[in-house]
Order: structure tokens, then sequence, then C-alpha cells
């Protein structure tokens, strides 16, 4: 198993990404505001029919990015994309993604501690990354990974984004050695 780098050059037709992921729970959001505060709650819901979600998109998409495979006998298992970001010393998880054969077989924890030295290399002092109150099984595992809730965005993706279900979370991970 190795993980390289890869260039948009290399792909003169585009390389797709297909993000997907199946669940039966998901975290419900509400927001009580009155008596000179605001208050928001994340409860873990079941969902009454098991969700499908399965999205397709341009890997190469984002500027100033590394782009990384996982490769496993000669196939890709999974791809990452990373972004150091010098003013405020991050480094953002824009994409990981594993491919759904290969999911819950450890490959997911092998590019997080992949990004996780990357982020030593780079000195950074967290990793960042979004996800969705929907795609309960990223937030478990980015949970079991060190990567804690660090914010949210209630119309990221619609102006419905509560009623749909699908909020934005924002979750980080600090870099021991860079506090």
């Amino acid at each position: 198993m190795k993980i390289k780098e890869i260039f948009q050059k290399d792909y003169p037709n585009g390389k797709q990404l297909i993000y997907e992921y199946c669940t039966d729970r998901f975290y419900s959001v509400s927001l009580k505001q009155g008596n000179h505060k605001f208050t928001f709650e994340f409860e873990e819901k079941k969902l009454e029919n098991k969700l499908h979600k399965r999205l397709e998109s341009n890997f190469f998409s984002h500027h100033d990015a590394h782009y990384f495979q996982l490769i496993k006998n000669d196939f890709e298992v999974g791809v990452l994309v990373l972004t150091f970001h010098k003013w405020n010393n991050t480094l953002r998880i824009e994409e990981l993604h594993i491919h759904e054969q290969y999911k819950r077989q450890g490959y997911g924890q092998e590019l997080i501690t992949f990004s996780k030295d990357m982020a030593h290399k780079y000195k950074a002092r967290s990793i960042m990354l979004e996800t969705q109150t929907l795609n309960y099984p990223a937030i478990s595992f980015y949970m079991k990974n060190g990567f804690e809730i660090i914010g949210f965005n209630l119309n990221s993706y619609t102006n419905e984004d509560i009623e749909n279900g699908e909020v934005r979370l924002e979750m980080g991970y600090k870099c021991l050695d860079q506090i």
C-alpha cells in the first residue's frame, strides 16, 4: 500500500470524484433563541429509511491543493486532497474518500495518519475539514480519530438546511506538537 501525489496534468480528461455513503442515522439540529441567549442542540436520531447518498464532481477542483491517491495492488483504494492555509496556519482536508468496496478496512485511517504527518511537516497548528450532520459515518470516523466539532453553518447548502437534516459541520484536530 502506498500514498502518492498525483497531478492534474497527468489526467488530461480530468478525474472524477465519487462521494458516496450510506447511513441509518443523522444529527438533528435545533435552535432556540430568547432571553438573551442562543442554544443549539445536535441530537442523534434514526432515519425512517436508510439513506444512500452519491454525488460526482471533478477531483481537481481545489485551488493550490495537493492531490493524493492511496494505492493497493495497483488499484486506487481512496483519494485525499489537502490545502495548507498560511494565514491561519492550518491544514485543510478538502476531500477524503475511500471507494465503497474498501471502506471499514483501515484505509481511511491511513489517510488520516498521512494528513497528520503532513500537518506536522507544515508545522500546522490544526487540521480542519467539513462534513454534514447527515453523514453520520464520517462524523463517527473523524471523532474516533481525534477530531472535534469546531463550528457549523445553518444555511451553507440551502436556506432550509436544518429542515433538510443536512447542516454543514466543521471539525478540527489540534496538532499537539504545534500548540
